[in-house]
């Protein structure tokens, strides 16, 4: 066998061995995260890092509370764009010439954007200096029923103590009674009558809503309602043309 061919052999020889070795790592890395994964569900969540998720739920009630009283002081938005302003929040404009108001599904969308941009903050407060938190991923979902909204947080993270890492991988949920769908329906149901008569406010409708109801002009063409309960008070506006 000539020497060109022997050094041909040992280089492909060489490449199946990496090709071997880097095959089984993968093999060994997948294998890790089954068994921590299987190992997690078994024995539950390690006494060391149950403060930290014991913190996380707290977090995710306050800021799930916080979220949906700052969405419905704003119309309905985290963010308005078309809006009144007022000297801490925006309200947003539910008439304007015709109805703009936001859909259920736009609310608790809006709340759920507020959970994901507000809870990293909160959850990165953990007092314990010995936690390194690191995140992953944050998803929030928002349902408004009747009663109640519920409230469910996928969080990924990792959970560094004494040198060891947990991967949390979790659904965190919260449920607050609220009556704020039936606050948001009677809201719809005034714009529903102004746009039969956009030129002036039916006082005698507004008496038969089951809710507190004040109403004041921040422009000469604009009027902010505010529907409170016990439990929820929206704020919108409307812009008459």
């Amino acid at each position: 066998m000539k020497r060109g061919q022997v050094t041909y052999f040992i280089i492909a020889g060489l490449i199946v061995l990496l090709a071997v070795i880097l095959i089984f790592s993968a093999r060994l890395s997948f294998l890790k995260d089954v068994y921590e994964e299987q190992t997690n569900k078994l024995i539950g969540v390690p006494a060391d890092i149950k403060p930290v998720e014991d913190y996380i739920q707290g977090c995710l009630n306050d800021v799930s509370k916080t979220g949906v009283d700052f969405v419905l002081l704003q119309g309905g938005y985290y963010g308005p764009n078309n809006s009144v302003e007022l000297d801490l929040f925006k309200v947003a404009y539910w008439y304007d010439g015709k109805d703009v108001s936001p859909s259920l599904e736009t609310v608790q969308n809006e709340i759920s954007k507020f959970i994901d941009e507000n809870i990293v903050s909160c959850i990165i407060n953990f007092p314990d200096n010995n936690y390194n938190l690191t995140f992953k991923e944050q998803k929030a979902s928002t349902k408004i029923n009747n009663k109640n909204i519920l409230i469910n947080l996928n969080l990924n993270m990792n959970i560094n103590f004494k040198n060891i890492t947990f991967k949390l991988n979790k659904r965190f949920n919260v449920k607050l009674d609220s009556d704020a769908y039936d606050i948001y329906n009677s809201a719809k149901e005034i714009i529903k009558s102004e746009e039969l008569n956009p030129s002036d406010i039916d006082l005698t409708f507004l008496a038969e809503i089951p809710y507190d109801i004040n109403f004041f002009k921040n422009e000469e063409d604009e009027i902010v309602y505010v529907i409170e309960s016990n439990q929820t008070t929206l704020y919108f506006a409307n812009r008459f043309k």
